[in-house]
């Protein structure tokens, strides 16, 4: 899965239009706790996720007016796995695509985003990779210089993943941030 993921990203930056300007973004995030959203097999068990604090970068290209599509790169340093009181971080690359939304001085973007998700924990036991599919709204409001303030809605995801001895999937974890984007 890290090689299609690895290549996707590759060819996907390699077939973006270079004349594209791009925007980058910066976002400092705040992780809800959940309850009993990680679905652990073995010992067939749900246990929740801690709040956490996270960030999250992205290179967003145009496609044209009304859409953007992009790479992502997000951590989480600390987040504990309740039920086990463990300790782990997340650590994800992926890509991004959605539709875009001008409303006077704000941009409103709307992206899905696929990732490979890495989830290191001082327990070699729970450690584990996932396929992580996420949903964000970000209202970005422009100002007239190159770097404009952000809010951003979203969640992830792991539909798929775990390790050799262990499923580890989990339904959405909501964040909801704050931070700037350049042009």
């Amino acid at each position: 899965m890290k090689k299609i993921l690895i290549t996707s990203l590759l060819i996907y930056c390699i077939s973006l239009n270079t004349s594209a300007q791009v925007q980058w973004d910066l976002s400092l995030n705040y992780y809800f706790e959940t309850e009993e959203t990680v679905y652990l097999d073995p010992p067939d068990l749900f246990s929740g996720l801690s709040s956490a604090i996270g960030i999250r970068g992205k290179a967003v290209f145009p496609w044209g007016n009304r859409f953007v599509g992009g790479v992502l790169i997000s951590y989480i340093p600390s987040v504990e796995l309740i039920r086990f009181e463990e300790d782990g971080s997340f650590v994800e690359l992926g890509v991004m695509v959605g539709p875009t939304f001008d409303i006077g001085d704000l941009t409103l973007v709307t992206t899905g985003e696929i990732s490979f998700r890495s989830i290191p924990t001082d327990n070699e036991n729970l450690e584990s990779t996932g396929l992580g599919t996420n949903l964000n709204v970000t209202l970005i409001f422009n100002s007239q210089n190159n770097i404009s303030p952000k809010v951003e809605l979203g969640f992830i995801t792991q539909p798929a993943g775990g390790n050799d001895d262990l499923e580890y999937t989990f339904s959405p974890y909501w964040y909801i941030g704050g931070g700037i984007t350049i042009n």
